[in-house]
């Protein structure tokens, strides 16, 4: 999968480089968003997520790259957790939790941000996935507590 990802940008990157209208894009977002979330689904109703983010994380990437977006998509996305890491050591509470508050305002103002300028997807993208674990959290479901409280069992092994 990755290889074909990396052949198809590849191949396409001119194309991606030079549209001059993104209205395509912007409608074919939508199209990827909902990709997206079926991917999530398939591997949660799996019970493991890590494939469906190394695969989302690599598209992304490659199709950063392809759009010469990926600096700063990188930047953004590096503030956006600078941000999510103040908040949660500095400002929220036990009474009180900002963080999904946060990645709400992110997701709508980036999704505005992408479609008001009609370029940088990849920004919302970004963002979008990082919110996904704060807000997926707020579920009452098995899957998403295991994406929010990862549990790391470790076996030790004695020897004879």
């Amino acid at each position: 999968m990755i290889v074909f990802f990396a052949a198809y940008f590849a191949v396409n990157a001119d194309y991606f480089r030079n549209i001059t209208d993104n209205r395509w894009l912007t409608k074919n977002n939508m199209l990827m968003l909902a990709l997206f979330v079926f991917l999530l689904a398939i591997y949660a109703i799996l019970g493991d997520l890590g494939p469906a983010i190394v695969l989302t994380l690599t598209f992304l990437f490659l199709y950063s790259f392809a759009k010469e977006e990926f600096f700063s998509m990188i930047a953004t996305g590096v503030v956006y957790l600078l941000v999510l890491f103040v908040v949660s050591k500095f400002i929220n509470s036990a009474q009180q939790n900002y963080l999904p508050w946060i990645a709400l305002a992110a997701c709508i103002g980036s999704l505005g941000y992408t479609i008001f300028t009609k370029k940088n997807e990849s920004i919302f993208f970004i963002i979008l996935i990082i919110s996904s674990f704060i807000l997926l959290a707020q579920l009452p479901f098995e899957f998403t507590q295991k994406i929010s409280r990862p549990k790391w069992h470790v076996q030790q092994y004695v020897g004879e």
